[in-house]
């Protein structure tokens, strides 16, 4: 997406790090792929989108907007987080 393509890395980081507590993003590997900030910025077909706004997710949660640009890119992701942050969503 351009919007996130435009995004400077102190921009990245502060969405990486804007998370309530312990729910900031650390991101280890080679050339991670930048954050989402909206459901429409991961790729995801428009039938998708619209079962995620039925089901009320209004924007992705902090493991669901690093994962899911790792995963529809095809790379490989290990996600840890605690019990209800989205981890089940994102994959």
């Amino acid at each position: 997406m351009p919007e996130i393509k435009r995004m400077t890395e102190p921009e990245v980081d502060a969405l990486r790090n804007s998370g309530k507590g312990n729910d900031s993003i650390t991101v280890r590997g080679k050339r991670c792929p930048r954050p989402i900030k909206r459901w429409s910025q991961c790729g995801l077909a428009d039938r998708v989108l619209q079962v995620v706004a039925k089901e009320g997710y209004a924007a992705p949660y902090p493991i669901q907007a690093q994962a899911l640009p790792a995963i529809m890119s095809g790379r490989d992701v290990i996600g840890i987080a605690k019990t209800g942050s989205g981890k089940t969503m994102a994959f």
